[in-house]
């Protein structure tokens, strides 16, 4: 539960710091790096805090995330949308962010109960 919480205060952290100093850089490659990773951290502190509310629905979240992160690509592909770099970026940092957590939590699991 204390990691869930700690992921959800660096994303809150990293939010305020895009505000105020990260969307004025002038590199644009290293905006959408930060922009990438800091909805990662909050795609992963969602997928905890999900896991945290409903705690035997981890390969649920790992499937129901894999199908939208297909989805959600071939949308893209299909709207041509490959040119809007932040939405495309938004989208798949937070569904990947979401697939961490429960891939971890699921080999975990089947580590502990020796399925390996």
């Amino acid at each position: 539960m204390s990691l869930t919480g700690l992921l959800g205060l660096l994303y809150v952290g990293l939010d305020l710091f895009w505000r105020f100093y990260v969307r004025f850089i002038q590199s644009r490659a290293m905006a959408i790096g930060y922009y990438f990773g800091w909805h990662l951290v909050g795609g992963m502190a969602m997928g905890m805090f999900l896991y945290l509310g409903f705690p035997k629905t981890a390969k649920v979240l790992l499937t129901a995330s894999a199908i939208l992160f297909v989805a959600f690509n071939v949308f893209v592909i299909v709207r041509h949308l490959a040119s809007a770099t932040l939405f495309l970026c938004l989208g798949n940092s937070l569904l990947i962010g979401v697939l961490i957590p429960s891939a971890t939590v699921l080999w975990l699991k089947n580590n502990q109960s020796g399925n390996g």
